[in-house]
């Protein structure tokens, strides 16, 4: 039998808060329905949500500044895509990631006075 998780989202696509109810945590539901962000959303796209028909939401919140470029980038996933095909040997709790480490050092490139 073939695990698809697209076929698993279709089939359960208006069941999201029952489950989150019932296994994660019930007064945020409450919480979403009360303020009426009970939503059922398809699609995200850049700073935009969209829901099952078809509204288009600006999302000002940007998830804690996880979104600065925006959802769904297609660099960011073709990047996702490359590094999930090199099998590569992630989270080894007794070794450290090379990723990691490029990743601080392009981020430290930005603030140079930190590196002097």
């Amino acid at each position: 039998m073939t695990f698809s998780i697209s076929e698993l989202l279709t089939e359960h696509a208006t069941d999201k808060f029952e489950l989150y109810e019932q296994y994660l945590n019930n007064q945020m539901v409450r919480v979403l329905k009360t303020i009426g962000y009970d939503r059922h959303y398809k699609r995200a796209l850049g700073q935009y949500l969209y829901d099952q028909d078809g509204t288009e939401y600006l999302d000002l919140l940007s998830g804690f500044g996880v979104f600065a470029i925006g959802r769904n980038h297609p660099t960011v996933i073709e990047a996702l895509k490359e590094t999930l095909t090199l099998e590569m040997p992630n989270l080894v709790q007794l070794d450290v990631s090379i990723l990691s480490g490029l990743l601080g050092r392009e981020i430290l490139k930005t603030t140079p006075d930190i590196l002097d």
